[in-house]
C-alpha cells in the first residue's frame, strides 16, 4: 500500500509539472470546440425534433380548431345563438396566435415576447417555441420549410376569409335583415373556404414532415462524423497527453540527475578543497565541514557537532571571533580576519576566516566560513625574508671582501718577501710565517665571504655523485682526527647532479668540520648518497619543494646536537655558536648558497645529546659526467725581460707588485690609474710587452685601458687583476670571458709564472 501511495504521489507531482506546451494547448482547445459543437449538435438535434414535432402538432391543434370553427358558424347560422358564435371566435384564436408568431418570424429583427405569446394562443407548448424559433430562422430557406411556410401563409389568408365570413353573417343575425336564402348563400360561401383548407393543411403537413426528415438525415451522418471526429480527436489528445507526462518524466528524471550531478560535485569540490569550509548556528555550534576540517583540526564529523568555534578557536583570539559575529549579524561588512586554531592534539595552526551569514527566508540561520591554513604561506614568508636578507648581506659581504682582497694582497705580499729573503733559522721567519698563516685565514674568509654573495666562481658541470664524493672523502680523515669512527655509505641510484665540483666540495668540508666540532670526545660520522623521490610535503614542513628524484646527501654525527632555536637560525649568516677564534658563521649559511645556487635544497634534523643530520638534495640530471681539464705544464725558470705597465689605484699594492717585477728583471711603468696610464704609455719611447691592470679603477677601467693600448700596442699581453671573479665581472659586462684573470688575494710569485707561461704559449 506504501509503495502504490508513493507511486501515486509521484504521478501527482509529474502531472502537476505537466509542461503545457503550445501544441497541446491548441489540440486540448480543438477538442473541447468540438466537444462542445458536437453537444450542441445533440442538442440542437433533440431541440429540432421536438420543433418538427411541436409543429405537426400545432398543424393538427390548427386544422382541428378550424374545422370547429366552421362547425360552430354553421350551427350558429342555424340556431342563431351568441354562444355558438363565441365559439367560433375563440376556436379561431389559434390560427390568429400562430399567424402573429410566423409574421414577427418572418422580421430581421423580431419581437420574441411577441412570438412566444402567439405561439402561446396557438396552443403551443412553452418547452417547445425556442426549438420552434430556431427550427424556424435557421431552416426558413430550405425547400420544404419555405413551401410550407408559403403554405401557412396561404391558409392564414382563408382563415382570415373565413373570420370576415363569420362577421358577416353575425351582422346579418343581429340586423335580422338577412332573408334564409342569404345566410344559406353565405354558409355554403363558408363551407367552400373550408374545403380550400383542408388540402392546404395536409400539404403543410407532408411538407413539414419532409423538411423535418432532411434536416434528421443531415444530422444523422453530420452526428456521427462528429463523434468520430471527436473520438479521434480525443486520441490524439490522449497521446499528446501521453507523450508529454512520458516527456516531462523523463525530463525531470533528467532534471533530478542532472540535480545528482551537481550536488555531488559541489559536495566533491567542498570535500576536496584545500581550505577548511564549515556551518556553524548563530550560537557558535558546527553543523558540518569538510575533510580539510578533519584534518587540520584532529576531529571526525561526528565529533564537530559537538564543538563550538570556542573550543578551536585559541582563548585569546576569542573575543575577535564574536566581535566579527556580531558585527555580521548587525549587517556591517567584516574583512578577512586571522585567528589562531588549536586541533585535537594541542597543534596550533594560523588560519585567514572568511565567513558570511546564512538565510532562510531573509531571516540569518547560520554562518558559513572558509579558514585558510597559514602554516606554508608563513613558511614561504619566512624564506623569502631570509633570502632577501641574506642577499642584502651578501652584497655587503662582496663589496667588503673585494676591498679586502687587496689588503690582503699587500699582507701576503710582504709577507711572502719576508720568508723569502730571511732563513728558517732566524726567529723572524716564524713571525712572517704567522703573518702569512693569518693572511691565508683571512683570505679564506674573503672566499667565503664571495661565496655567499655569489661573487665566486660557479662552475656547475654533470657529476657522478658517488665518485664526487669518493673523491672528497681520500681528505676527510684528515681534518677529522682519530678520535672520530668515519664511514662512507655509496648508494648506487645515487646518479648524476649538476653541480660546481669544488663548490660542492667545499660544501662537504664545511658540514664535516661542524660535525668534528660537534664530537671533540670522539664519536661516528657517516656520509651517504642515495637517490631520493621528493613530493611537496616529504620534507616535514621545513621547505617548499619542487616534487622530482633528487640525489641525497647525508651527513650524520653523534655529537651534541643542535637546539630548536638555533636550527632556525643556523644558516644565517655571521651566526655562529662557536668561539670568535673558531668560527666566521659564515661556513653553513655559505652552505646553503651553494646548495641553493645548485638548485637543491638542505634540511636539518637534529637532537640535543644524539645528533645532527644535514640532508642536501640536489637534482638528478641524464647527461654525460664530464671530465676534469689537465693540468698546464710549467715553464722552465727563467730572468724576465721587457717592460711591464702596472695600473693599481692601491699604491701600496702597486708599489709591492712593481718591486716583484723589477727584482724579476722586468723594465717597470707605474699608474695609479687607467688615464695615467694612457698617458705615460704615450710618453714611453719602447714597446710594452705586458700590462697588468686591475679591473675596475677610477676614471678608466681596466678592459678600456687595455683596449685603448693595444692600438699602438698590438702584441701587449694582458693580465687582468681583481677581488671579484671572472664570472661576476662577465656577468656585470665587465670582462670577457677567457681572459688572464689573477684573483686577489694571490700570491705575487703567481705573477711572473703567468708571464712566463704566456711567452711559453707564443713560442710553442
Amino acid at each position: 500500500m506504501r509503495i502504490e501511495k508513493s507511486l501515486r504521489n509521484r504521478l501527482g507531482l509529474h502531472l502537476r509539472a505537466l509542461p503545457v506546451t503550445k501544441n497541446l494547448q491548441f489540440v486540448v482547445l480543438v477538442f473541447i470546440c468540438v466537444f462542445f459543437a458536437v453537444l450542441t449538435l445533440v442538442y440542437f438535434s433533440s431541440s429540432f425534433t421536438s420543433a418538427a414535432r411541436a409543429y405537426v402538432q400545432g398543424e393538427g391543434t390548427w386544422s382541428k380548431n378550424q374545422k370547429q370553427a366552421t362547425i360552430r358558424l354553421q350551427e350558429y347560422s342555424a340556431s342563431h345563438d351568441e354562444k355558438d358564435y363565441q365559439a367560433f371566435l375563440d376556436s379561431l384564436s389559434v390560427q390568429l396566435g400562430d399567424r402573429i408568431a410566423r409574421e414577427q418570424l418572418e422580421k430581421s429583427e423580431p419581437d420574441y415576447a411577441a412570438i412566444h405569446a402567439g405561439f402561446r394562443q396557438g396552443k403551443v407548448a412553452e418547452v417547445d417555441i425556442p426549438g420552434m424559433i430556431t427550427l424556424f430562422r435557421r431552416f426558413r430557406k430550405t425547400k420544404e420549410i419555405d413551401t410550407a411556410v408559403g403554405l401557412w401563409t396561404t391558409a392564414d389568408g382563408y382563415i382570415e376569409e373565413l373570420r370576415a365570413q363569420g362577421a358577416r353573417l353575425h351582422e346579418m343575425i343581429i340586423a335580422k335583415s338577412a332573408s334564409d336564402q342569404d345566410i344559406a348563400t353565405l354558409t355554403r360561401k363558408i363551407e367552400a373556404t373550408d374545403a380550400k383548407l383542408t388540402p392546404l393543411e395536409n400539404e403543410f403537413s407532408e411538407e413539414l414532415s419532409a423538411g423535418a426528415r432532411r434536416i434528421e438525415r443531415l444530422l444523422s451522418i453530420g452526428l456521427p462524423l462528429a463523434g468520430c471526429f471527436l473520438l479521434g480527436l480525443g486520441v490524439t489528445v490522449s497521446s499528446v497527453i501521453v507523450q508529454q507526462v512520458q516527456a516531462s518524466v523523463i525530463e525531470r528524471a533528467r532534471a533530478e540527475a542532472a540535480a545528482r550531478e551537481s550536488e555531488q560535485r559541489y559536495r566533491e569540490l567542498v570535500e576536496n578543497a584545500n581550505d577548511m569550509i564549515y556551518v556553524h548556528d548563530l550560537e557558535g555550534n558546527f553543523v558540518s565541514w569538510n575533510r580539510k576540517a578533519e584534518y587540520l583540526t584532529g576531529y571526525k564529523m561526528s565529533e564537530a557537532r559537538r564543538l563550538h568555534f570556542r573550543d578551536l578557536i585559541a582563548p585569546e583570539d576569542h573575543a575577535l571571533a564574536e566581535e566579527v559575529l556580531e558585527k555580521k549579524l548587525a549587517g556591517e561588512n567584516s574583512p578577512p580576519y586571522t585567528v589562531r586554531m588549536i586541533a585535537k592534539d594541542g597543534t596550533r595552526y594560523e588560519v585567514e576566516v572568511s565567513s558570511r551569514l546564512l538565510f532562510e527566508n531573509t531571516r540569518p540561520t547560520g554562518v558559513q566560513g572558509i579558514a585558510r591554513d597559514l602554516t606554508e604561506r608563513r613558511r614561504l614568508e619566512a624564506e623569502l625574508l631570509q633570502a632577501q636578507k641574506m642577499e642584502a648581506v651578501g652584497r655587503l659581504a662582496g663589496g667588503i671582501a673585494h676591498d679586502f682582497n687587496n689588503i690582503l694582497m699587500i699582507v701576503r705580499g710582504y709577507a711572502e718577501i719576508l720568508l723569502q729573503r730571511l732563513h728558517q733559522d732566524d726567529p723572524l721567519h716564524a713571525q712572517a710565517a704567522q703573518i702569512m698563516k693569518a693572511g691565508n685565514r683571512a683570505a679564506e674568509l674573503t672566499q667565503r665571504l664571495l661565496g655567499f654573495s655569489r661573487k665566486q666562481v660557479f662552475e656547475p658541470k654533470v657529476l657522478n655523485l658517488n665518485e664526487t664524493v669518493t673523491e672528497i672523502s681520500k681528505m676527510l680523515p684528515r681534518l677529522l682526527g682519530a678520535h672520530i669512527e668515519f664511514i662512507v655509505e655509496l648508494g648506487p641510484e645515487a646518479g648524476n647532479v649538476n653541480a660546481d665540483p669544488i663548490q660542492l666540495e667545499q660544501v662537504l668540508i664545511n658540514l664535516v668540520v661542524n660535525s668534528r666540532d660537534a664530537m671533540p670526545q670522539g664519536g661516528k660520522l657517516i656520509i651517504s648518497t642515495r637517490a631520493r623521490e621528493l613530493e611537496r610535503d616529504s620534507n616535514g614542513g621545513q621547505l617548499a619543494v619542487i616534487p622530482g628524484r633528487y640525489s641525497e646527501i647525508c651527513v650524520q654525527d653523534s655529537g651534541s646536537g643542535i637546539d630548536p632555536e638555533t636550527v632556525r637560525h643556523i644558516f644565517e649568516p655571521f651566526f655562529t655558536t662557536k668561539d670568535k677564534d673558531k668560527g666566521t658563521g659564515l661556513g653553513l649559511s655559505t652552505v646553503y648558497g651553494i646548495v641553493k645556487r645548485s638548485g637543491g635544497y638542505i634540511l636539518v634534523s637534529s637532537e640535543l645529546g644524539i645528533g645532527t643530520v644535514m640532508r642536501i638534495y640536489l637534482p638528478q640530471v641524464q647527461g654525460e659526467v664530464e671530465g676534469t681539464s689537465p693540468d698546464v705544464d710549467t715553464a722552465r725558470e727563467m730572468r724576465g725581460a721587457g717592460t711591464v705597465l702596472i695600473a693599481e689605484d692601491e699604491d701600496s699594492l702597486r708599489e709591492l707588485i712593481a718591486s716583484r717585477m723589477r727584482a724579476e728583471g722586468y723594465e717597470v711603468l707605474e699608474a695609479a690609474d687607467g688615464e695615467t696610464a694612457l698617458a705615460i704609455a704615450s710618453r714611453h719611447q719602447g714597446e710594452i710587452q705586458f700590462l697588468l691592470t686591475d679591473v675596475i679603477m677610477p676614471r678608466l677601467r681596466g678592459p678600456e685601458l687595455a683596449s685603448l693600448l693595444r692600438v699602438g700596442y698590438p702584441q701587449m699581453k694582458v693580465i687582468y687583476m681583481s677581488g671579484y671573479t671572472e664570472s661576476a665581472l662577465v656577468q656585470d659586462g665587465m670582462l670577457e670571458r677567457n681572459t688572464v684573470l689573477l684573483q686577489k688575494p694571490f700570491p705575487i710569485s703567481k705573477i711572473p709564472e703567468i708571464i712566463r707561461q704566456m711567452n711559453a704559449s707564443v713560442h710553442g
